[in-house]
Protein backbone atom coordinates (compact mmCIF):
# COMPACT_ATOMS: atom_id res chain seq x y z
CA UNK A 1 0.00 0.00 0.00
CA UNK A 2 1.16 3.77 -0.84
CA UNK A 3 0.69 6.27 1.40
CA UNK A 4 0.94 9.77 -0.05
CA UNK A 5 1.02 12.53 2.03
CA UNK A 6 -1.06 15.96 1.59
CA UNK A 7 -1.89 19.36 3.29
CA UNK A 8 -5.64 19.77 2.96
CA UNK A 9 -7.34 23.07 4.34
CA UNK A 10 -10.57 23.15 5.44
CA UNK A 11 -12.06 26.49 4.46
CA UNK A 12 -14.06 28.69 6.40
CA UNK A 13 -17.79 29.44 4.86
CA UNK A 14 -19.36 32.54 6.75
CA UNK A 15 -22.84 33.20 6.70
CA UNK A 16 -22.83 30.69 3.92
CA UNK A 17 -10.03 10.68 29.21
CA UNK A 18 -9.28 4.14 37.44
CA UNK A 19 -11.78 7.78 37.50
CA UNK A 20 -10.61 10.75 35.76
CA UNK A 21 -11.64 14.28 35.86
CA UNK A 22 -12.50 15.21 32.12
CA UNK A 23 -16.24 20.03 34.71
CA UNK A 24 -19.87 20.45 33.00
CA UNK A 25 -21.04 18.54 29.80
CA UNK A 26 -24.23 20.95 29.30
CA UNK A 27 -23.08 23.54 26.80
CA UNK A 28 -20.27 24.64 28.55
CA UNK A 29 -18.66 28.31 28.65
CA UNK A 30 -15.49 27.60 30.61
CA UNK A 31 -12.75 28.05 28.01
CA UNK A 32 -9.70 26.04 28.28
CA UNK A 33 -6.49 25.76 26.76
CA UNK A 34 -5.77 24.15 23.33
CA UNK A 35 -3.87 21.55 25.24
CA UNK A 36 -5.93 21.54 27.83
CA UNK A 37 -9.13 21.09 25.78
CA UNK A 38 -7.14 18.18 23.72
CA UNK A 39 -6.20 16.33 26.96
CA UNK A 40 -10.11 16.58 28.15
CA UNK A 41 -11.39 14.85 24.57
CA UNK A 42 -8.83 11.91 24.87
CA UNK A 43 -9.92 11.10 28.06
CA UNK A 44 -13.14 10.59 27.39
CA UNK A 45 -12.27 8.73 24.49
CA UNK A 46 -9.72 6.66 26.50
CA UNK A 47 -12.78 5.57 28.20
CA UNK A 48 -15.36 4.73 25.63
CA UNK A 49 -12.57 3.39 22.90
CA UNK A 50 -12.89 -0.20 24.42
CA UNK A 51 -16.59 0.29 25.95
CA UNK A 52 -17.26 -0.16 21.70
CA UNK A 53 -14.37 -2.88 22.00
CA UNK A 54 -12.08 -1.41 20.33
CA UNK A 55 -13.46 -0.63 16.94
CA UNK A 56 -16.05 -3.69 16.86
CA UNK A 57 -18.80 -1.16 17.47
CA UNK A 58 -18.37 2.33 15.82
CA UNK A 59 -19.22 5.77 17.72
CA UNK A 60 -20.76 8.73 17.54
CA UNK A 61 -20.22 11.67 19.37
CA UNK A 62 -22.41 15.10 19.53
CA UNK A 63 -20.26 17.93 21.62
CA UNK A 64 -21.55 21.66 22.15
CA UNK A 65 -18.93 24.05 23.77
CA UNK A 66 -17.66 27.58 23.61
CA UNK A 67 -15.12 28.99 20.29
CA UNK A 68 -12.04 29.64 21.66
CA UNK A 69 -11.05 33.25 20.36
CA UNK A 70 -7.49 32.55 19.48
CA UNK A 71 -5.50 31.03 16.25
CA UNK A 72 -7.15 27.90 16.46
CA UNK A 73 -10.63 28.65 17.11
CA UNK A 74 -12.41 25.42 17.70
CA UNK A 75 -14.81 24.29 20.17
CA UNK A 76 -13.16 24.16 24.00
CA UNK A 77 -13.44 20.55 25.18
CA UNK A 78 -14.26 21.08 29.34
CA UNK A 79 -13.03 18.94 31.54
CA UNK A 80 -16.24 16.28 32.07
CA UNK A 81 -15.95 13.65 35.10
CA UNK A 82 -15.62 10.05 33.60
CA UNK A 83 -15.19 6.96 35.26
CA UNK A 84 -14.54 3.39 33.86
CA UNK A 85 -17.93 0.96 33.30
CA UNK A 86 -18.77 -1.31 36.15
CA UNK A 87 -17.08 -4.96 35.99
CA UNK A 88 -19.41 -7.37 33.89
CA UNK A 89 -21.13 -4.32 31.80
CA UNK A 90 -20.67 -3.69 27.77
CA UNK A 91 -22.17 -2.21 24.91
CA UNK A 92 -24.74 0.78 25.39
CA UNK A 93 -24.81 -0.50 28.71
CA UNK A 94 -21.05 0.53 29.63
CA UNK A 95 -21.03 3.71 27.57
CA UNK A 96 -23.90 4.72 30.02
CA UNK A 97 -21.55 3.96 33.11
CA UNK A 98 -18.82 5.66 31.85
CA UNK A 99 -20.67 9.08 31.87
CA UNK A 100 -23.06 8.11 35.08
CA UNK A 101 -21.92 11.37 37.05
CA UNK A 102 -22.84 13.61 34.55
CA UNK A 103 -26.38 14.83 33.98
CA UNK A 104 -26.11 16.34 30.53
CA UNK A 105 -25.10 13.37 28.40
CA UNK A 106 -27.59 10.94 26.70
CA UNK A 107 -26.43 7.53 25.22
CA UNK A 108 -28.20 5.30 22.73
CA UNK A 109 -27.92 2.77 19.78
CA UNK A 110 -29.15 3.85 17.13
CA UNK A 111 -28.31 0.50 14.70
CA UNK A 112 -26.67 -2.04 15.21
CA UNK A 113 -23.31 -1.30 16.60
CA UNK A 114 -23.73 2.12 16.09
CA UNK A 115 -23.67 4.56 19.65
CA UNK A 116 -24.35 8.21 19.56
CA UNK A 117 -23.28 9.61 22.74
CA UNK A 118 -24.46 13.72 23.33
CA UNK A 119 -22.59 16.12 25.61
CA UNK A 120 -24.97 18.68 26.48
CA UNK A 121 -27.70 20.53 23.56
CA UNK A 122 -26.17 20.25 20.74
CA UNK A 123 -27.57 22.07 17.32
CA UNK A 124 -27.70 19.42 14.77
CA UNK A 125 -29.91 20.86 11.61
CA UNK A 126 -27.19 20.65 9.49
CA UNK A 127 -26.81 17.18 10.23
CA UNK A 128 -30.67 16.35 9.22
CA UNK A 129 -29.94 18.04 5.98
CA UNK A 130 -30.54 15.19 3.06
CA UNK A 131 -27.70 14.80 0.18
CA UNK A 132 -29.42 13.28 -3.24
CA UNK A 133 -26.57 12.57 -4.55
CA UNK A 134 -22.38 12.34 -3.60
CA UNK A 135 -20.18 10.89 -6.29
CA UNK A 136 -16.71 9.84 -4.29
CA UNK A 137 -13.22 9.91 -5.90
CA UNK A 138 -11.10 6.76 -5.14
CA UNK A 139 -8.84 9.16 -2.86
CA UNK A 140 -12.43 9.82 -1.16
CA UNK A 141 -13.50 6.15 -1.03
CA UNK A 142 -10.00 4.85 0.86
CA UNK A 143 -9.68 7.86 3.49
CA UNK A 144 -12.02 9.02 5.78
CA UNK A 145 -10.83 12.65 6.09
CA UNK A 146 -11.31 13.27 2.24
CA UNK A 147 -14.79 11.50 2.50
CA UNK A 148 -15.43 13.94 5.75
CA UNK A 149 -14.22 17.12 3.67
CA UNK A 150 -16.33 15.82 0.56
CA UNK A 151 -19.70 15.65 2.62
CA UNK A 152 -19.25 18.60 4.38
CA UNK A 153 -18.86 20.07 0.80
CA UNK A 154 -21.97 18.85 -0.45
CA UNK A 155 -24.01 21.66 -2.09
CA UNK A 156 -27.05 20.91 -0.22
CA UNK A 157 -24.97 20.97 3.33
CA UNK A 158 -23.51 24.18 1.88
CA UNK A 159 -26.73 25.61 1.31
CA UNK A 160 -27.97 24.53 4.33
CA UNK A 161 -24.98 26.31 6.34
CA UNK A 162 -25.58 29.79 4.52
CA UNK A 163 -29.32 29.45 5.30
CA UNK A 164 -28.28 28.58 9.13
CA UNK A 165 -25.22 31.02 9.39
CA UNK A 166 -22.79 28.39 10.70
CA UNK A 167 -19.36 28.17 9.57
CA UNK A 168 -16.52 25.79 10.02
CA UNK A 169 -12.89 26.72 11.01
CA UNK A 170 -10.04 27.09 8.80
CA UNK A 171 -7.36 24.44 9.77
CA UNK A 172 -4.18 22.85 7.72
CA UNK A 173 -4.43 19.26 7.65
CA UNK A 174 -1.21 17.31 7.04
CA UNK A 175 -2.67 13.56 6.35
CA UNK A 176 -1.81 10.41 4.77
CA UNK A 177 -3.57 9.14 1.69
CA UNK A 178 -3.90 5.51 1.34
CA UNK A 179 -4.34 4.40 -2.27
CA UNK A 180 -7.20 1.83 -3.89
CA UNK A 181 -5.93 -1.21 -2.80
CA UNK A 182 -7.75 -4.99 -2.83
CA UNK A 183 -8.68 -5.80 1.40
CA UNK A 184 -8.70 -1.94 2.36
CA UNK A 185 -11.78 -0.76 3.68
CA UNK A 186 -13.38 2.12 1.47
CA UNK A 187 -16.54 3.82 0.81
CA UNK A 188 -19.11 3.26 -2.50
CA UNK A 189 -18.23 5.24 -5.24
CA UNK A 190 -21.34 6.35 -5.26
CA UNK A 191 -23.64 7.34 -2.02
CA UNK A 192 -27.26 8.56 -2.81
CA UNK A 193 -30.29 9.90 -0.60
CA UNK A 194 -28.62 9.54 2.47
CA UNK A 195 -28.80 12.88 5.45
CA UNK A 196 -25.39 14.01 6.15
CA UNK A 197 -25.90 12.32 9.55
CA UNK A 198 -26.02 8.78 7.64
CA UNK A 199 -23.28 9.92 5.58
CA UNK A 200 -21.36 10.26 8.73
CA UNK A 201 -21.95 7.02 10.28
CA UNK A 202 -21.33 5.21 6.80
CA UNK A 203 -17.57 6.64 7.42
CA UNK A 204 -17.90 5.75 11.03
CA UNK A 205 -18.95 1.90 10.21
CA UNK A 206 -16.57 1.89 6.99
CA UNK A 207 -13.35 3.11 9.18
CA UNK A 208 -14.31 1.77 12.27
CA UNK A 209 -14.29 4.38 14.56
CA UNK A 210 -15.44 7.45 16.56
CA UNK A 211 -17.04 10.62 14.04
CA UNK A 212 -16.69 13.33 16.24
CA UNK A 213 -19.37 16.51 15.96
CA UNK A 214 -18.23 19.52 17.61
CA UNK A 215 -20.89 22.55 17.94
CA UNK A 216 -19.03 25.95 19.58
CA UNK A 217 -20.45 29.19 19.80
CA UNK A 218 -19.96 32.32 19.45
CA UNK A 219 -19.75 32.48 16.23
CA UNK A 220 -22.22 29.58 15.42
CA UNK A 221 -19.65 26.61 13.94
CA UNK A 222 -18.91 23.32 13.52
CA UNK A 223 -16.18 20.62 12.48
CA UNK A 224 -16.05 16.99 12.49
CA UNK A 225 -13.27 14.39 12.61
CA UNK A 226 -12.41 10.99 12.64
CA UNK A 227 -11.00 9.17 15.85
CA UNK A 228 -9.24 5.83 15.65
CA UNK A 229 -6.86 4.32 18.10
CA UNK A 230 -3.88 5.94 16.51
CA UNK A 231 -5.46 9.62 17.19
CA UNK A 232 -7.10 8.02 21.06
CA UNK A 233 -3.63 7.33 22.20
CA UNK A 234 -1.63 9.63 20.50
CA UNK A 235 1.38 11.85 22.77
CA UNK A 236 0.78 14.61 20.20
Amino acid sequence: MRLWVVVLWVLVFAGSRGTQKVVAASPSTRLVSPSESVRNERAVLRYLWPALDHGERVGRIYYRGSCRLDANPTASFAQLDVQPPSKGKTGVAAVRDIFRHEKNVSVEEAGPGIIRVRLGSVPEAVLRVRISNLVLAPEEQYNYWPAIFKIQNAPEVQSAMQKLKIRIPARPFSIGIAQPADGLPHLPGVITNVTMDQALDLVAKTFRGIVVYEFCTPPEQYEIYFANAGYIYSTN
